[in-house]
């Protein structure tokens, strides 16, 4: 983790609320514009990584994922998270992102149990159209809004597939889109 609740970003107007999720590629924080006094969400590479001597091929990844997540999310599809910056903060690169209120489709399974068939389709359907914008790039991490809708990132979370193999609905196949997180939500 590279930062604290309550630190101000020194090359951009972020002031660090809270870390919201950590996985093997990615940190995820929900921070505040300072200015515009909106929520967004900041994601960095893992700091695990910064050790490991593959990490500047990590560190590529990331911004190319982002930059390819920012050019997707110019044709504002609903359920594509927008990216709004990307800029390098001590040498760490950070990605901004809209905050999408909501859980992951893993905590929704664990909290409620398996999901009736019906809402599953429509889970399916959001992230098939999703997946029909972004052929050719790296599905990703699934939230779910105020509304039920489905909001796709790229990115390293394992919980896409975890969370779709407690639906019932042959997570083997439909979990293998899963992906990296970009984002999480608190």
């Amino acid at each position: 983790m590279y930062w604290q609740p309550g630190q101000k970003l020194k090359t951009r107007p972020y002031q660090i609320e809270a870390m919201i999720g950590q996985g093997g590629f990615g940190v995820t924080y929900k921070a505040r514009h300072l200015s515009l006094k909106h929520q967004v969400v900041l994601k960095t590479p893992n700091a695990m990584l910064r050790n490991d001597p593959a990490y500047p091929r990590f560190e590529e990844r990331f911004r190319k994922e982002g930059q390819m997540l920012a050019q997707l999310s110019q044709q504002s599809h609903p359920s594509i998270v927008r990216v709004s910056d990307q800029f390098t903060e001590d040498d760490i690169p950070c990605l901004v992102m809209d905050l999408v209120p909501g859980d992951s489709l893993f905590n929704l399974v664990q909290e409620r149990g398996p999901i009736p068939e019906t809402q599953a389709v429509s889970y399916i359907r959001q992230i098939a159209e999703a997946l029909v914008v972004s052929h050719d790039m790296i599905p990703g991490f699934w939230e779910f809004g105020w509304c039920g809708e489905v909001v796709a990132g790229v990115g390293g979370s394992p919980e896409l597939a975890e969370g779709l193999a407690g639906v019932g609905l042959g997570g083997g196949s439909v979990g293998a889109l899963a992906q990296p997180a970009l984002k999480r939500i608190a």
